[in-house]
């Protein structure tokens, strides 16, 4: 039935729609889309100064909260810097923070190395959408499968950043996905 008119949906699947099983695990395409991960949240922290950031490049200026930070460096040309409004780098901040607790979180629990990550947009993400945490696994034999990893990596990861006296918390959501191997 479509919706609730009472009529019978009679649109046809195209091949390029269908859901084709998954050799490894017998799960059709569908069902291997991001997932948002379930196991037991966890907790980051990073207490960052501007003497700690690599070659300096962080400064944080209280008197219009914003930070400017190094986005490139050009060995003897000299460095691209950026200034964004605090809670913006912060949200972002946040994310890579939360990455590195995420992922380790997930392999101890797993008993593994092979779950990797990632900060990116959500899934069906927009421009603006804050930045999330992707674990990624493979379908390689012996890497955990996608509904293995979901149940397991963090539901999300909140992170509590300290810059100067500016300090900024944030819970990050964490999804999984299935990567190719020979992508990463």
């Amino acid at each position: 039935m479509s919706g609730d008119t009472g009529q019978t949906d009679t649109r046809q699947i195209s091949p390029e729609t269908q859901s084709t099983p998954d050799a490894r695990s017998g799960q059709s395409r569908s069902e291997r889309e991001p997932q948002r991960c379930t196991g037991e949240s966890v907790t980051a922290e990073a207490e960052l100064s501007e003497a700690s950031s690599s070659g300096g490049g962080l400064e944080y200026h209280p008197s219009n909260d914003t930070v400017t930070y190094v986005v490139s460096r050009n060995g003897t040309e000299g460095s691209e810097t950026r200034s964004d409004p605090f809670a913006e780098w912060a949200e972002r901040r946040s994310a890579r923070v939360g990455r590195s607790r995420v992922e380790t979180a997930t392999n101890s629990r797993l008993g593994t190395g092979a779950v990797s990550s990632a900060v990116g947009g959500p899934p069906d993400s927009k421009a603006g959408d804050a930045p999330i945490v992707w674990v990624q696994t493979s379908d390689e034999e012996g890497d955990p499968t996608i509904d293995e990893v979901v149940r397991t990596a963090p539901g999300s990861v909140t992170v509590s950043l300290t810059l100067g006296e500016r300090d900024f918390s944030r819970t990050v959501p964490v999804f999984a996905r299935v990567v190719d191997p020979q992508l990463t």
